[in-house]
């Protein structure tokens, strides 16, 4: 009768443990997916069953002003090499501009945190690959970055949302999976240029979450999906 009971301590003691570990993974899963929503929109959950939560997005209320279009970016003091420039390597003129806008503010002797230069923020292996001797030259500047660009929009079939992220975030990111990678600061810039470029469209490149279904299963298996 002892060895029965000890038995039967066993199995719920293995059981508490069972039940513990499924519930730590569980909330790890359910932070995860709460710091998603920081990125991506607000996140809800509603319990359907004992075994299934659902997730889903209301999306991100809290959207920064946009006070871009509220600048006249034709008058700028460098729109006819901008023209000129753009115009010989078959590259939309207002785009360059839009794109100088964002990365200096038309700025020529700006320099970020990481090192970018002039007006179109050249880093220094763009410098050296399309021989720039003064990246503070506005029109070497904007020479080279138009240059760049154009390469980065052969190597992506000419769509201009993934040239402006490999633009930012590198080729390699982008490449990669053909999409704009989910960095924060790209994804805002990509955000920025588009919505100088084109402000009649819904210019909103946030890799968006439809639903997530949560699911514990019977056997404690943790099952996250889109299927409900």
């Amino acid at each position: 009768m002892q060895q029965k009971n000890t038995k039967h301590c066993i199995k719920i003691l293995s059981n508490i443990h069972f039940a513990h570990h499924t519930l730590i993974i569980a909330m790890i899963l359910m932070f995860t997916i709460v710091v998603i929503s920081e990125i991506h929109g607000q996140i809800k959950s509603k319990q359907r069953d004992e075994n299934t939560v659902e997730y889903y997005n209301i999306g991100n209320k809290k959207e920064k002003g946009n006070n871009y279009q509220q600048t006249n970016i034709l008058k700028n003091p460098y729109d006819s090499l901008i023209v000129t420039i753009a115009n010989k390597e078959n590259i939309d003129p207002h785009l360059i501009r839009c794109i100088i806008k964002i990365e200096s503010n038309f700025n020529k002797d700006a320099v970020s945190v990481a090192g970018a230069m002039g007006l179109m923020q050249l880093m220094q292996d763009i410098v050296q690959a399309y021989n720039v001797d003064d990246p503070f030259n506005p029109e070497q500047n904007i020479k080279a970055g138009v240059k760049h660009f154009k390469s980065l929009l052969a190597l992506l079939d000419n769509d201009i949302v993934l040239a402006l992220a490999a633009y930012h975030a590198g080729i390699g990111r982008v490449k990669k999976n053909m999409t704009v990678p989910n960095i924060s600061s790209t994804i805002e810039y990509v955000n920025a240029v588009m919505k100088l470029y084109k402000p009649q469209e819904n210019n909103n490149y946030t890799t968006k979450i439809e639903k997530l279904y949560l699911q514990i299963l019977p056997d404690g298996t943790i099952n996250i999906t889109t299927i409900k």
